[in-house]
C-alpha cells in the first residue's frame, strides 16, 4: 500500500486524492458495530434526566442505544425516563 503510495506522490494532483482514500479507508474499519452503542454514559443519563425532572435517580439502565432512568420525584411518584441521543420519553408510574 505505500509503494502505491509513494508512487502516486510524484504526480501532486492524485497525491490529494490517495490521501484521502487512505483517511476514509481507516474511518470506515475504525467504526463498525458502533450503531447501537449508547452516544453517552450512564452517569450523563442520569444526570441529564435529574436536571430535567428532579428528584433522586433510583436505577439507570442501557436501553436501545439509550439508557432508561428510574427516578423518585419529589411528589413521591416513580417514574421512568428514556434517554438517548436521539430521544427522550417519559412513562409515569
Amino acid at each position: 500500500m505505500w509503494k502505491l503510495f509513494l508512487s502516486l506522490i510524484s504526480h501532486s494532483r492524485y497525491a490529494v486524492i490517495a490521501l484521502l482514500l487512505i483517511v476514509l479507508s481507516q474511518a470506515a474499519v475504525a467504526a463498525p458495530g458502533d450503531s447501537n452503542r449508547p452516544q453517552l454514559s450512564a452517569d450523563q443519563a442520569a444526570r441529564r434526566a435529574q436536571s430535567q425532572y428532579g428528584g433522586k435517580v433510583l436505577k439507570v439502565q442501557r436501553s436501545n442505544g439509550g439508557y432508561r432512568v428510574k427516578l423518585l420525584l419529589d411528589s413521591g411518584r416513580v417514574t421512568t425516563v428514556t434517554i438517548g441521543a436521539r430521544n427522550q420519553s417519559r412513562k409515569k408510574r
